[in-house]
């Protein structure tokens, strides 16, 4: 059952089973309605995840991706959740042990920035899934500890697939990550750019970073959140091409799972 202590945290059915949420929340309402938050990202995304991966998931929120991500991989498989809000963080834990194969999954209470600075969580009202954390520039405490993508990845292992929703922080991390970018994992990330313009970078540094790494880009035309999992692939050109917001996936030209996406964008 919830924590009585946290009095806004309430339990809805997902189509992956019963986990808590927040009440009143953009990503609850989402679930109480589709059975999953963005339940066509999901499945599009899933299908590029084969049992016995290794995941890692930043941005793991409650573990609405993460969940059918463990399932995905089996107990063949590990997954990695970060989150960085600790009060999400401890709603997160609750739900994986519920659902999720304890012996694949380990969560982290941390921020993945860049590690030699300082930050503060800003929740917008209603939202916690948009939850983001600007430089702290006075000497209070620091809310959670932070450190770089290649650190996690070096404490516990570098990824077949990384999923990363860090609300306008995806070029900075990957920049800061050359091991990890050097492995060529698949990437499935947020692209916002107003988000990633209020953290200093933009849609088209992320594109050269990745692009140079020699990433093809593929999204889901079709339906964003609905009660099905239904997805539409189209290839992108670059990823401004995909708009002002959108999920993307990254896969490098030489990966052998590529012709999946191939396939499914010329039907």
């Amino acid at each position: 059952m919830p924590n009585p202590e946290q009095k806004n945290v309430v339990e809805v059915e997902a189509i992956f089973g019963r986990i808590e949420a927040f009440a009143d929340d953009l990503i609850t309402s989402q679930i109480m309605a589709f059975g999953a938050h963005t339940r066509p990202e999901v499945a599009f995304l899933s299908s590029m995840v084969d049992a016995g991966d290794d995941v890692i998931d930043l941005g793991g929120h409650i573990g609405s991706f993460a969940i059918p991500l463990a399932a995905r991989i089996g107990p063949r498989g590990r997954i990695v959740i970060v989150e960085g809000l600790p009060e999400t963080f401890t709603v997160l834990e609750r739900n994986m042990r519920r659902i999720a194969p304890a012996a694949a999954v380990t969560t982290v209470n941390a921020l993945i920035a860049l590690p030699d600075r300082r930050y503060i969580a800003r929740t917008p009202d209603g939202n916690t899934g948009a939850t983001y954390f600007l430089p702290e520039t006075n000497d209070g405490p620091v809310q959670v500890p932070v450190m770089s993508l290649d650190a996690l990845c070096q404490t516990h292992f570098f990824p077949r697939v990384l999923k990363i929703d860090l609300e306008g922080f995806e070029e900075i991390v990957l920049r800061d990550a050359p091991e990890l970018l050097s492995r060529l994992p698949i990437i499935y990330a947020e692209v916002a750019d107003q988000l990633m313009r209020r953290n200093g970078s933009t849609v088209e540094r992320l594109d050269s970073l990745l692009r140079a790494c020699g990433y093809r880009f593929f999204r889901n035309i079709g339906d964003r959140n609905a009660a099905h999992d239904n997805f539409a692939v189209e290839e992108l050109p670059a990823l401004s091409a995909g708009g002002d917001f959108f999920d993307v996936l990254a896969v490098h030209r030489s990966d052998e799972r590529l012709s999946r996406l191939l396939v499914l964008s010329k039907r």
